[in-house]
């Protein structure tokens, strides 16, 4: 369907919702005296461009989002003149559906504050793990032997690789890895509930990832080593 064609749905749902409130600012159109701004116009470009991503908002495509603007104000308020606003039976539907919509948005709005949440954590814990790589290489640099070793592990396992020197650089930053993490586990203990996890999940397809043995059911503890 283009985008074109799905505006009409798309309005009607911005209706339902009672989301077109006015704006100040700049007017790109006005409606029987009442002003359509610039600000309201864009703020629902920009929720139809989230709506369809990758379809761009051409100038056809922005003409038709102002022109259901403005049908839907003459729709309001050709009702209005009609006395709607005023029956109690409809003022106590648009309580009911406007409760409704909010409770709707409130929560996705808490869904949204908590994938905030875990993108500020995964930026975190990307840049310290980089800059824990790079202090590493710089100690202790990895060595062809053991990046020959892990591709080796990789290929008996079946697992997809290219060339040796193709995959030179993504063996490199493994190697690093696990050998980062045998050093934090040495130093501490973790403990993970398999059998949580996996419940309900369809039987696994490979023997693990790269470097990892297999993961076994059952709650595991690694603990310090005693070394």
């Amino acid at each position: 369907m283009s985008l074109g064609k799905t505006l009409k749905c798309a309005f009607l749902a911005l209706l339902a919702t009672g989301m077109l409130a006015g704006c100040k600012g700049k007017t790109v159109a006005t409606v029987n005296g009442k002003k359509i701004g610039m600000k309201q116009f864009e703020q629902q470009t920009e929720l139809l461009q989230a709506l369809y991503p990758n379809q761009a908002l051409d100038a056809d495509t922005r003409r038709q989002v102002l022109e259901q603007m403005v049908k839907q104000e003459l729709l309001v308020q050709a009702a209005e003149q009609r006395g709607l606003a005023a029956d109690p039976t409809l003022a106590a539907q648009i309580e009911e559906e406007r409760i409704k919509y909010r409770q709707a948005l409130e929560r996705q709005m808490a869904g949204l504050k908590a994938q905030l949440a875990q993108v500020d954590e995964a930026v975190r814990s990307r840049s310290l793990i980089e800059a824990l790589v790079k202090a590493e290489a710089a100690k202790s640099p990895v060595s062809p032997a053991e990046v020959k070793a892990l591709y080796n592990k990789m290929k008996q396992q079946g697992l997809p690789v290219r060339s040796l020197d193709e995959e030179q650089g993504r063996i490199t930053e493994q190697v690093m890895l696990d050998r980062l993490v045998d050093q934090a586990k040495e130093k501490g203990s973790v403990e993970m509930n398999m059998d949580l996890v996996t419940a309900g999940a369809p039987p696994a397809r490979m023997a693990g990832l790269p470097g990892l043995p297999p993961a076994q059911g059952g709650k595991q503890a690694l603990p310090a080593s005693s070394k």
